[in-house]
């Protein structure tokens, strides 16, 4: 792999044409290709079953079955996402591993606590009082060594999770399409951030079903001849994109009328598994009307969109923003439509937009 840009230097001109299997490093290997090739195309290799289902697998007849698909047109091509696109996704996967890091140290201190028999006298454990109470509970040796050590390693992990959490909130600011996601209850900053680096441009998308195809919670259907059935959802896709639909649906349920009474009409006959997932294809299919037309959703609740566009400027901090909080909000607002919102409520307090309010 070290070799090939000097080989593609060498070998490579502007008439030829070059598949690539889709792999861990695949867009280093399509940059070094694309820069001397005419056409690189890059393959998803589940689709292309002529490799994947070979019993007998080397470098060597993969890289000819492909060159003769290639020849024959019957590539199954992967979309490839600009630069920008690709680092969004890099650091949207580091966060979701550093939060899942975090969830496990948690764990690991209930764990020790539960050996122990101990119980924490405060409501949430992980909170700045239950935190003070582990710093001085009295445990055997070993235990209050695990605890200290797992601690540390929380505080660390939770720092870089705030750092991350910013950088995404600098990155949202520049791209209106965040704005228009957030309107649907569920989806945060960082939902709708890591929503865009998996979709990239909704122009790609023909109709509302297409991007259910590409996230994957769709049924199953088996039709032949008079054999008609449906089975589980395909799993075909982007994984992560189903996993914060799935997620964001949980929340939107309780918060929007129309999905969630979708939702509970669902579940009464299906489960909540299936109800849940059926939200999330359902939400995937408003997405892909509001991108494309960057229009209003019925369904908003513009208060809790106010108050997390407010947390989305708290994010970004004051010395990265273009302007106050207040117009941070109202900027966005107005984008999205909302024009009579003058003021809006965060817990006990009351925040005015404008100041005549």
């Amino acid at each position: 792999m070290a070799r090939l840009p000097s080989r593609a230097d060498h070998t490579l001109m502007a008439e030829d044409d070059v598949a690539l299997e889709a792999t861990t490093n695949t867009w280093w290997a399509y940059d070094c290709l694309a820069a001397h090739a005419g056409r690189v195309l890059v393959v998803n290799p589940a689709a292309t079953r002529v490799i994947a289902e070979a019993r007998i697998n080397t470098d060597e007849l993969s890289a000819e079955v492909l060159a003769r698909l290639l020849h024959n047109s019957f590539i199954c091509e992967v979309w490839v996402p600009d630069e920008p696109t690709r680092g969004y996704r890099q650091l949207i996967s580091h966060r979701i591993r550093r939060a899942q890091e975090g969830t496990r140290l948690k764990s690991r201190i209930h764990a020790i606590l539960h050996r122990q028999q101990v119980r924490c006298p405060h409501r949430r454990l992980f909170s700045r009082r239950g935190r003070e109470w582990l710093e001085r509970i009295d445990l055997p040796e070993m235990g209050k060594l695990l605890v200290k050590q797992n601690l540390d390693l929380l505080k660390s992990t939770e720092d870089a999770l705030t750092e991350i959490g910013q950088r995404l909130a600098r990155l949202a600011q520049g791209d209106e399409r965040e704005a228009v996601l957030m309107q649907i209850p569920g989806i945060s900053i960082f939902g709708a951030l890591a929503i865009m680096a998996e979709i990239g441009e909704i122009s790609r998308f023909g109709s509302p079903k297409k991007p259910s195809g590409y996230a994957g919670p769709v049924p199953s259907l088996h039709r032949s001849g008079q054999d008609n059935s449906s089975g589980p959802i395909t799993k075909a896709g982007r994984s992560r994109l189903r996993w914060i639909l799935v997620e964001a649906a949980h929340v939107a349920v309780r918060y929007d009328r129309q999905l969630g009474r979708f939702f509970y009409r669902l579940r009464a006959r299906k489960g909540t598994n299936v109800a849940v997932v059926a939200t999330a294809r359902k939400m995937l299919v408003i997405i892909w009307h509001l991108l494309s037309r960057y229009g209003a959703y019925r369904g908003r609740r513009v208060e809790m969109v106010a108050r997390t566009f407010q947390e989305w400027g708290w994010a970004v901090g004051e010395k990265d923003r273009r302007e106050s909080s207040k117009d941070f909000i109202l900027e966005r607002i107005r984008h999205i439509h909302i024009n009579d919102l003058t003021r809006f409520k965060r817990d006990k307090d009351t925040y005015y937009l404008t100041e005549s309010a």
